[in-house]
């Protein structure tokens, strides 16, 4: 159950069990990181622009976008010859090197849109363009990618599959109710982004540490 055999003509390693427990950990994280800058990204922008219906449209609008370029470029990235779990941490940390814009210059960035733009539906789509799509990006290209690290036989897909999406979800589900019910009341917004950050940089560096072993071969 836990041990999977790689598929022919590929390059992807076997997995340990731990191994897939924590890529399928990773990603769940990276759903839950991915909703709740969402949700701190609206409390930013209801300073500028109000948190009426066509805000929270122009949000979820270029965050749903840039997730599915995201899901169509993991695909693409997880039919190459060389599948790893270093590309998998890779595009992790890149989240959160994207996440890092909002946390120094958001307020700059949409104040000088709010200067040139009085409009709120279109100064916040602009803003959400500007400091949400690359981390949406990102966060869709996980997702592809995970499942062919952790489906590498037809039979078990669907089970595997299945608990992929089961996890990413519920990680999307904490990252909504935790940041807007309890982390608000906690800590400054600046704070929890800074905490996203860290943690996601940190879950994408920890399997060099306990994996060390397992080089992969040159990425392409």
């Amino acid at each position: 159950m836990c041990t999977i055999a790689a598929m022919p003509q590929s390059l992807t390693p076997a997995l340990s069990c731990a191994q897939v427990r924590y890529v399928v950990f990773a990603a769940s994280w990276a759903s839950f990181a991915t909703m709740a800058v969402e949700m701190l990204f609206a409390r930013i922008v209801a300073s500028y622009f109000g948190s009426g219906i066509a805000v929270w449209g122009s949000i979820i609008t270029v965050l749903l976008l840039a997730m599915a370029a995201g899901y169509l470029w993991g695909g693409k990235l997880s039919q190459r010859s060389v599948v790893h779990p270093t590309r998998f941490y890779q595009l992790l940390l890149w989240l959160a090197c994207t996440l890092v814009p909002m946390v120094l210059i958001s307020d700059l960035i949409l104040s000088e849109i709010t200067y040139w733009m009085t409009d709120s539906r279109y100064g916040s789509l602009l803003g959400a363009s500007l400091l949400l799509a690359a981390p949406g990006w990102f966060a869709g290209s996980l997702t592809p990618y995970a499942m062919r690290l952790i489906v590498t036989r037809v039979e078990e897909a669907g089970a595997r599959a299945g608990l992929l999406s089961a996890m990413t979800t519920l990680g999307a589900a904490a990252g909504t109710i935790l940041p807007s019910y309890y982390l608000v009341l906690w800590w400054e917004i600046n704070t929890i982004l800074l905490g996203l950050v860290i943690m996601t940089a940190a879950i994408a560096g920890l399997p060099w540490l306990l994996w060390s072993n397992t080089a992969a071969p040159a990425l392409k």
